[in-house]
């Protein structure tokens, strides 16, 4: 009996895992979106009083806030049943976002953060839009 238990949880484990190696590549991303109709006052409200303000104008001006370090650098990893990595990363620098206001409107968010490019080659049980069918993937697997 203990051996079936054993041998179930193996078969599970096994079923549900990845096989392959891969590489994450972290470095620093932006993004500019455009966000017309959130009101200065509900940002300060939401994100609280921002670490900078640039005065452009009487009507324009951008509020910053720090987000922290961001990191950079290499994590690649050995994925049996699940990813074993090894991190190999250094703060590089910093995270922030700009809001770009006029009129007391926000026109813009610009976005300052760590992001990641994933490649993988392997076997993968699953991915979106593959309705967990499983299949074999080399390339890029995301970019967040």
């Amino acid at each position: 009996m203990h051996n079936l238990v054993l041998l179930i949880a193996l078969c599970s484990i096994t079923l549900s895992g990845c096989f392959g190696v891969g590489v994450d590549f972290l470095g620093e991303k932006n993004i500019v979106n455009n966000k017309g109709g959130t009101s200065k006052d509900d940002l300060i409200r939401i994100y609280g009083k921002p670490n900078l303000i640039n005065k452009i104008s009487d009507k324009e001006e951008i509020l910053v806030y720090n987000n922290g370090l961001g990191w950079g650098g290499v994590m690649p990893y050995v994925s049996i049943l699940i990813p074993i990595p090894v991190p190999i990363l250094v703060p590089t620098h910093h995270n922030w976002s700009e809001y770009h206001i006029s009129n007391n409107i926000v026109i813009t968010e610009t976005l300052h953060y760590t992001g990641n490019t994933n490649y993988f080659c392997g076997f993968t049980p699953e991915d979106e839009g593959s309705l967990g069918h499983p299949h074999f993937l080399c390339g890029r697997a995301k970019e967040e």
